[in-house]
């Protein structure tokens, strides 16, 4: 069984991509995926529907993680990405998967007009987030 989620109310979806979003939702039904709404990732156990919240889980994907619109390194997606870690954990089977999808960009440095490699993995501290919330990081993929 699939269950996605989406931090967002289900008819707040920001408009610039409400159509995708729209698409990539019928899809998922079509699949007999479960869609839920309003999930928060630092505490799934008490955002997801009940039916989900009691079970445990072999994967637990969270993808681009971002608590803030602002680049770099910020302390709310520090927090975020903690606290999603707890609370995955809380979730998985024994021996179940946490999955973060993450992405290398180019960004600029105060106002310079040079690009520098950016990479949220490494930025973050994804390993070491982890690592705290007593899951053992086991590889990375370059994406």
């Amino acid at each position: 069984e699939l269950i996605t989620s989406c931090h967002w109310p289900e008819n707040a979806t920001p408009g610039k991509i409400a159509k995708k979003v729209s698409q990539n939702l019928r899809v998922l039904r079509k699949r007999g995926a479960s869609v839920q709404f309003g999930v928060d990732a630092m505490d799934l156990e008490a955002t997801l529907e009940a039916a989900a919240r009691n079970q445990l889980f072999r994967a637990v994907i969270f993808g681009f993680p971002r608590a803030s619109d602002l680049s770099g390194v910020r302390p709310e997606n520090t927090a975020l990405m903690a606290g999603f870690f707890r609370s995955a954990r809380r979730m998985l089977q024994p021996k179940g998967r946490v999955v973060v999808l993450m992405h290398e960009s180019l960004m600029q440095i105060d106002g310079s007009e040079e690009l520098v490699p950016f990479d949220q993995f490494e930025e973050w501290n994804v390993s070491g987030l982890a690592a705290q919330a007593r899951l053992e990081p086991t590889g990375r993929l370059p994406f």
